[in-house]
């Protein structure tokens, strides 16, 4: 279980994408993302991570389920001529839930006690350390995302908040820094066409974030579906397909990591009117091969194939 639990955290990779009825077609729509100065928008993400393993020593196959809900509160402190956005983003709460063969386990930012599972004690302290804090942001119109400030401190607070020689300490320089949040973010928003796009046009993107199994380059291909009416609004659709390719030379502790080709596919409902993102989902599938040598001197190699589904919706005032 030691050498499994870090590959449950570091499979988490944030993509974007929605939801759907009959589009109306024959009307197109200019997707930008339009921030007010001051007006607040609050987004809830689910992702849920499914790793299937193969081949572990002593345990033959292992089926682990990892699912992280968190909600991110973004304040426009500023909003440029060209509607690029300095945005706060701040960490309002975090949940980690966990389906393991050894049983089901929990940990929440909001808890007061410690968790029952020890080996959660350490999760709840970083999550704890992160909630309440905020980092800088600068995204233009079409999603992209510019910049991001604030992640170091973020990452040096968590670390202090962790007992020396916690498992949990070996990612954090990859995944709680400047450059995986502005990919991760980036991702999340996707990067739309700044033009007027007709039902049936695509266009691509090519997104490339840091992480502790190699960095992920993400190439996008999105297709509007044109506007749909749902629950009352009249929405904009953007299917969304993806290849993800990972760097070699990965590793998750003393375990060396080879991932191949991934796919995904999912949606994404904006409202173009008001220049937001309502709603997305997505599902993601990456094949893995991870490998290290036992203490008699052989190899030990494990497969594993990981499937993601994530969530990500604005939150109602």
């Amino acid at each position: 279980m030691k050498l499994v639990r870090p590959l449950v955290a570091t499979a988490a990779i944030a993509v974007a994408a929605g939801t759907i009825t009959p589009a109306l077609h024959g009307q197109d729509a200019a997707l930008r993302y339009r921030w007010t100065k001051g007006a607040p928008l609050r987004y809830r993400t689910v992702q849920e991570s499914n790793i299937a393993m193969t081949g572990i020593p002593g345990a033959g196959d292992m089926n682990l389920t990892t699912t992280v809900t968190e909600v991110h509160l973004i304040t426009p402190t500023d909003v440029a001529a060209d509607g690029t956005a300095t945005l706060n983003v701040k960490f309002e709460s975090m949940k980690l839930d966990l389906v393991t063969p050894m049983g089901n386990m929990s940990v929440d930012s909001a808890a007061t006690a410690a968790p029952a599972e020890p080996a959660l004690v350490d999760a709840q302290k970083m999550l704890q350390a992160i909630v309440g804090e905020s980092v800088t942001m600068v995204m233009a119109p079409t999603g992209a995302v510019k910049s991001v400030e604030g992640m170091a401190k973020l990452s040096a607070k968590v670390k202090a908040s962790m007992p020396a020689g916690s498992p949990l300490m070996q990612s954090f320089d990859t995944m709680l820094s400047d450059e995986a949040f502005k990919g991760t973010m980036g991702q999340s928003f996707a990067n739309l066409p700044d033009r007027v796009v007709k039902p049936g046009e695509t266009w691509t993107t090519t997104l490339s974030v840091p992480n502790p199994i190699g960095a992920m380059t993400t190439t996008n291909t999105f297709t509007s579906k044109g506007i749909e009416r749902v629950e009352g609004k009249e929405l904009t659709r953007v299917a969304v397909a993806q290849k993800i390719s990972v760097a070699p030379g990965g590793m998750i502790g003393p375990m060396s990591v080879s991932v191949k080709e991934g796919t995904g596919q999912g949606d994404m409902l904006l409202d173009h009117r008001l220049g937001q993102l309502v709603r997305s989902t997505a599902q993601l599938t990456l094949p893995m091969t991870m490998s290290m040598a036992a203490p008699d001197g052989t190899s030990m190699n494990i497969a594993g194939l990981t499937k993601i589904n994530v969530t990500l919706a604005l939150v109602p005032r």
